[in-house]
């Protein structure tokens, strides 16, 4: 199974990367769609629900135009080298953690992979994303949804909305909008129940294997709530990093510096495995894999990539 699957995810990367003319022969009539409903959406129209098929064989609904599901829906991937990862990463019976799970790709992915003996909890806190989510992964007895934000104490928040067409970068913090985007979208706002996970983990037997952290600027918050498991140092961590939509706040760099002090090694990715992260004082979007540092030789092993 692996092997097809990363041979589906090359092919899927490989389309997504081809020239226009390759990529309008092979699928022009979903192509165009994404293009419209992204021109409507624009205009104040209706998002529009399709359903994706994914590079490993499942289908799933999602809204254009939003990014995420426009990618979905146009090269059955999303962030190949962080999928890359989890198909050589996480095997049967794991433990997985999805904060930021949006309408379910990763979700419905770790689900496979960890199989019946494995468990996958997500959390998505916006109720419209919420519902797709459901939907998507109802059928799968192994995933525990949650209809929360994630945060350093249990709680409630106020969670900034930008609707259907940029679900992404729904909030609790600042999204990671480009500098005055966010206005200008005039984002619903209402009240979310908040967990810390170290709480929810001692709720349901308090072992994780793999957590991907997706929280639009409140990765440091989730982090917080993650102390004795970090303390632990037991798991491996994909953190969505960026400083857009901070005011020019270096935080992603006070946060990484801080990992390195409680003894994680940081990697970067990329298509031949994993590379030692540089810090920089400041950052766009991407994704970091914090590994204990006990295990950063082992898991360098199996993920040769390159030296720094």
């Amino acid at each position: 199974m692996e092997t097809d699957w990363d041979s589906g995810l090359q092919a899927a990367a490989s389309f997504h990367t081809a020239p226009p003319w390759v990529k309008l022969l092979r699928a022009p009539r979903r192509l165009a769609l994404i293009r419209w409903a992204a021109w409507s959406g624009r205009r104040g129209g209706a998002p529009v629900r399709v359903r994706a098929r994914l590079f490993w064989g499942d289908e799933m609904q999602v809204m254009l135009p939003d990014p995420v599901s426009a990618m979905l829906y146009g090269y059955g991937h999303y962030e190949p080298e962080l999928t890359g990862f989890l198909l050589r990463f996480l095997k049967p019976g794991a433990v997985a953690i999805d904060v930021g799970a949006h309408c379910g790709y990763y979700s419905l992915l770790m689900s496979r992979l960890v199989g019946s003996a494995g468990t996958v909890h997500a959390f998505e806190p916006t109720p419209r994303t919420f519902a797709l989510l459901t939907e998507n992964l109802c059928s799968r007895p192994n995933v525990r949804l949650n209809q929360a934000a994630v945060w350093r104490e249990n709680t409630t928040l106020d969670l900034s909305d930008f609707g259907s067409g940029l679900a992404t970068f729904n909030t609790v913090t600042g999204g990671r909008l480009e500098d005055g985007s966010a206005a200008a979208q005039r984002p619903t706002t209402f009240r979310v129940p908040a967990i810390a996970l170290d709480r929810y983990l001692e709720s349901c037997g308090g072992r994780a294997d793999f957590f991907k952290i997706d929280a639009e600027n409140a990765e440091a918050e989730v982090l917080e709530g993650l102390s004795d498991t970090l303390a632990a140092r037991h798991a491996v961590i994909s953190l969505e990093v960026g400083d857009l939509g901070l005011g020019g706040e270096g935080r992603t760099k006070k946060i990484l510096v801080d990992l390195l002090d409680k003894d994680y090694a940081i990697f970067d990715q990329d298509r031949t495995g994993l590379i030692p992260h540089r810090l920089r004082d400041h950052y766009t979007y991407g994704n970091v894999l914090l590994v204990p540092s006990r295990r950063a030789d082992e898991l360098f092993r199996v993920f040769p990539g390159r030296s720094a």
